[in-house]
């Protein structure tokens, strides 16, 4: 279902205070980078929620994905997020997930295209330990 930017607000602002929603798809939604932006910094605030699919919302760039992986760095319990796309995410976002990645020691699957393996690769504890 796709969301408007207002929607998606208020999502995020629900978000900021949720105590019992867990997991939460809203892949295929027409998330942009604001809606990115705002669900991000709710996510900073959210300390329930271990799961978030927000794949298949092509009009999240490397903008909106660097939105992120700030949030990784303040959210510990997301343990599974999944920004999956057809569009092609480049590297800057991808090097800051891999930085966020040394405060969230939490996030145990990260789906983003052609990133998943080296991402999960990097999950491992030797591959993190030999990164710091």
């Amino acid at each position: 279902i796709p969301l408007e930017r207002t929607e998606t607000k208020y999502l995020a602002e629900f978000l900021k205070t949720n105590t019992t929603l867990k997991a939460l798809t809203v892949a295929s939604s027409n998330i942009d980078n604001t809606g990115a932006k705002y669900l991000a910094e709710a996510m900073k605030y959210n300390q329930t929620l271990y799961r978030l699919n927000l794949s298949e919302n092509d009009q999240i760039t490397v903008i909106g994905a660097t939105r992120f992986s700030q949030c990784l760095k303040a959210n510990s319990n997301l343990s599974e997020l999944d920004l999956r796309s057809e569009t092609e995410n480049d590297n800057i976002g991808k090097a800051w997930f891999l930085r966020a990645l040394e405060f969230n020691t939490n996030l145990k699957d990260f789906g983003c295209g052609e990133f998943d393996v080296g991402i999960k690769r990097f999950m491992t504890m030797e591959s993190r330990k030999a990164m710091m």
